[in-house]
Order: C-alpha cells, then sequence, then structure tokens
C-alpha cells in the first residue's frame, strides 16, 4: 500500500513539472511584465541618498590655547582687581566667585554646543538652499509659496546629537535625503561658515558686553569719587568757615577782658620720670588770649594747600587715582585681541563636505524582488486555475 502511495506521488510529480514546463512561457510572461513596469516606474524617480556629516571639534591644539586665554583673561577680572572698580563680584553673575571663570571660559564643549544652535535653526541651511537652487522658484505661484517650500526642506535636516550623563556632546550628526552631491556639499561648506561666524560673533558680543559693563563700573566710579572728593572740599571750606567765625568771636571777647596771653590754669603732676599736665578743657576759649587766638585765625586763612589739612580727601583722591592708573580694561582688550577669537582661522566645529557619507535607497532592489515574486505567483496561479477547469471540462465530456 505504502509502495503504491509512493509511485502515485511520483507520478504526480512528474505530472506537474510536464504542467510547469508546457506552461513556461505563461508563467514567464506576468514576471517579465511586472520586472519591466517597476523598472520603467524607477527610471522615473530621482535617485535619492542618504547624506550623513559628522559634526568635528576643534583641535587638541587649539584648545589649549583657549585655556591659556581663559586663565589669563579671568584673572583679570578677580575678586581682588573688580575692588578698584567697586564691583561686588556676587551681584554681576558673569563675575561672581563661581562664574567668573565660566563666564568667559572657552572649551572645546561650548564652541561646539554654540555651533550646533547655530545650526539647529535651520536659518543658515534655509539661507544656503536659496543661494544654490535647491527648489525651482518657477514652479510655485508666488515668493511666499517658494519661501514656505524652502523652510520645509530646511527643516528635514536633522541634526543627530549623543550626549553622556553630564549632558555633554560625545558626538553629532548632520543627516539629509536628497538626490544631487554636489548641491549638498556646496550647502555644507556653506553653512559651516556661516555657523563659525555666528558663534565668533556671539563671543565677540559677550567680551564686548563684559568691557562695557566694567568701563561704564568706572566711569561711574570715577564720578562718585569725584563728588566725594568735591563735596568733602566744599564741607571743609564751610567747617574753616565756621571755625574762623568762631575764633573771631572769641578774640573780640578777649580783647574786651583785656587777656592778651593764654590764663587757662594748667596743674602739673610729676615725679623723676614722668610729668603729667591737667588742662581745664572746659575754659572758655577765649581765655586762651587774643594773641594766640589771632594767630590761629592767621594761619588757617593763609594755607594754600588746604588738602593737607583733611585727612578724609587723602583716602579719596589715592583711591580715585588707583582708578584712573588701573590698566586690567586695557590688558584684557590686548590679551583678546592676540587671541585665537580674532585670528581669522577661528572656527569653533567644522562640518568637512568632503567626509560626508553618502547612502543610496535600497529599495529599487527590494520593487524588483517583489515584481518577480508576485509576477510568479500570478504565472503559477494561472496555469493551476486552467488546468483544472480543463479536468473539469474533460471530466463532464466523459459522463
Amino acid at each position: 500500500m505504502i509502495k503504491k502511495n509512493q509511485l502515485d506521488d511520483e507520478i504526480n510529480l512528474i505530472k506537474l513539472g510536464i504542467l510547469l514546463f508546457q506552461n513556461k512561457w505563461k508563467i514567464i510572461s506576468p514576471i517579465v511584465i511586472l520586472v519591466f513596469s517597476v523598472f520603467v516606474y524607477q527610471m522615473t524617480l530621482t535617485k535619492n541618498f542618504i547624506a550623513t556629516t559628522k559634526i568635528k571639534t576643534v583641535t587638541s591644539v587649539l584648545e589649549h590655547n583657549y585655556k591659556f586665554f581663559n586663565k589669563e583673561f579671568n584673572s583679570l577680572f578677580s575678586t581682588k582687581n573688580l575692588k578698584i572698580f567697586d564691583v561686588v563680584p556676587s551681584a554681576v553673575d558673569p563675575l561672581s566667585k563661581e562664574v567668573n571663570s565660566l563666564y568667559f571660559h572657552i572649551s572645546k564643549q561650548l564652541l561646539l554646543e554654540d555651533y550646533i544652535e547655530a545650526l539647529s535653526e535651520k536659518k543658515l541651511f534655509e539661507e544656503a538652499m536659496i543661494k544654490f537652487e535647491f527648489l525651482d522658484a518657477s514652479q510655485y505661484s508666488d515668493e511666499q509659496a517658494y519661501i514656505e517650500a524652502i523652510k520645509r526642506l530646511a527643516s528635514s535636516v536633522s541634526i543627530i546629537i549623543k550626549k553622556n550623563k553630564n549632558s555633554e556632546i560625545l558626538f553629532a550628526n548632520i543627516q539629509f535625503t536628497y538626490h544631487d552631491v554636489e548641491k549638498w556639499k556646496n550647502v555644507l561648506t556653506y553653512v559651516d561658515k556661516l555657523a563659525n561666524k555666528f558663534v565668533k560673533q556671539e563671543l565677540e558680543n559677550k567680551y564686548k558686553s563684559l568691557l562695557s559693563f566694567l568701563k561704564k563700573n568706572r566711569e561711574y566710579e570715577l564720578e562718585n569719587l569725584s563728588l566725594r572728593i568735591n563735596n568733602i572740599t566744599n564741607d571743609y571750606e564751610r567747617e574753616t568757615y565756621n571755625r574762623i567765625a568762631y575764633l573771631k568771636e572769641q578774640s573780640e571777647i578777649a580783647r574786651g577782658l583785656g587777656i592778651e596771653k593764654n590764663t587757662v590754669e594748667v596743674q602739673t603732676f610729676g615725679n623723676t620720670n614722668t610729668l603729667f599736665s591737667n588742662i581745664k578743657l572746659d575754659a572758655p576759649f577765649y581765655l586762651r588770649g587774643f594773641l594766640a587766638i589771632d594767630k590761629e585765625i592767621a594761619l588757617i586763612e593763609s594755607r594754600t594747600d588746604k588738602g593737607a589739612f583733611n585727612p578724609k580727601l587723602f583716602n579719596l583722591e589715592q583711591k580715585k587715582r588707583m582708578v584712573e592708573q588701573d590698566k586690567t580694561l586695557e590688558r584684557a582688550t590686548s590679551l583678546y585681541l592676540s587671541s585665537p577669537l580674532v585670528n581669522n582661522l577661528f572656527y569653533a566645529a567644522s562640518t568637512k563636505a568632503t567626509a560626508t557619507k553618502f547612502y543610496y535607497n535600497n529599495n529599487r532592489n527590494k520593487l524588483l524582488l517583489a515584481a518577480i515574486v508576485i509576477g510568479l505567483i500570478i504565472g503559477l496561479s494561472y496555469v493551476f486555475i486552467s488546468e483544472e477547469i480543463q479536468i473539469q471540462k474533460t471530466s463532464r465530456k466523459k459522463n
């Protein structure tokens, strides 16, 4: 019984092979038609690619230069130096103890973050795509429609960032799908230039803002010191005027009483080693005699250097001179002008168009494979159905 079943299976396989061979063109035809159709369809499509460009940070040599600049620049604005400008560091975030070294702290990470921030807004890509005619403006109804289309295209540019646990950027890539290699390379080169220019300008603005603040603060401090000096000078003049008026009054009293010389009682206590005088300070001033009082008036009126008799004035003039002679701002400017920030070769990060990797879409092969499979299914289905119909017709005739 088993041998009979095996024999029947062998006969059926032979019949199936003969059937397929006899109808080979009926099976091949739908495959050829579908494959040809897919091929024609693919010929009408644009050959797109996915471009991936790595954003590279500055070199270690350049980062070392920035470290030196950070150290020298921030040391100029230490708490000690800022006291000259009467600035309280904690009142100004950029110059507080904690933030002082960070406010103008230029590092590889900071430059990369600023560079990526410039790219992420997509404005630079929009400008570049317009410049290199990524879209044909004549295909749009008006300029507004064209600009909107450019914005949509620019928004499809992806900035892929990977960070560590400390939110530091480990690496960043730019990805974009397009069909013209040269145009995209031109955009990358153009955008890289604009982004670095943007970062440089931002750092310059931060520097200028810091220097402007300190310069204004120095001006205000000098103005305040001048006002205080002027007020103390005026106060001294008024005190001198009051003193002279008082002395003249006491002199008149002494003259009226005929007190020519000092009559203030002095008690002397002493021994072989020490000698003390006890003057009755509560005695009227005119008892000193009009000769002494007139002499004091004459000396006061003859003073040419009144500042020598005003101790408060000396301290203020000394502080004003220190502020005027301080070279912190000038040194900071000189240091800044010699830094990598003003170098024509400055860059915060870079996207090398020549190092871009292009991955072409593999859907073409998938479509062709699908066409072959579907064509084969259609061909086989047609042959089997036709054969079954033929068998049914033959069976009816026999009956």
